[in-house]
């Protein structure tokens, strides 16, 4: 009987990995943009890992690190790459950009031939959100605790922005909300 169950249990839990990782394998529809040009084919992500898979059409498979590409859109989401990581787009305005890092790959050895080379990326970790602003070219880290500070900074210039924060009622869980609105006042 106890070998009935185990074997049950066994046979469950191998099926529900097989499960699992029949969905991570799935590519999706999406194209890229590189140096070279815009090439339209399917993604598998592998963020975890600092890399994506890229399959072209004609079934060929490519490992692409964040320096292959600038840009990849995945249905109709937009993905970017700065500083040897992958960020999602999460508001793409005029005057305010708000992105998501996805990799964080701070610390990986690559290789430029037999060279290791040590990647830097910018700070925080995969999951953390950047604010791009025109007078700032590059990602500001944007966390709860310097919410008010970066917005009030890199904002500043909208009214309703810092009357909306003065009158705390914007916060860090609003932030998409806030870029947003920034994006409005101009």
């Amino acid at each position: 009987m106890k070998k009935t169950v185990f074997a049950l249990l066994l046979l469950c839990a191998t099926g529900a990995m097989a499960q699992d990782k029949t969905s991570t394998d799935a590519f999706q529809q999406a194209s890229i943009v590189t140096v070279a040009g815009s090439e339209t084919g399917s993604i598998k992500e592998n963020y975890k890992r600092g890399t994506i898979d890229f399959k072209n059409a004609a079934g060929q498979v490519k490992t692409i690190a964040p320096g292959d590409v600038q840009s990849f859109t995945i249905g109709s989401q937009l993905y970017v790459t700065y500083k040897n990581d992958f960020y999602k787009v999460i508001v793409n305005g005029a005057n305010g950009k708000l992105y998501q890092k996805l990799s964080d790959n701070n610390g990986k050895i690559v290789y430029n031939g037999t060279e290791p080379v040590l990647l830097t990326t910018t700070e925080g970790k995969a999951g953390g959100y950047y604010l791009q602003t025109p007078s700032s070219e590059n990602y500001i880290q944007v966390t709860a605790k310097n919410f008010e500070k970066v917005i009030s900074t890199h904002c500043a210039d909208c009214n309703l922005i810092t009357a909306k924060l003065q009158a705390k009622e914007i916060s860090y869980a609003q932030l998409s909300d806030a870029v947003a609105l920034y994006n409005s006042c101009k």
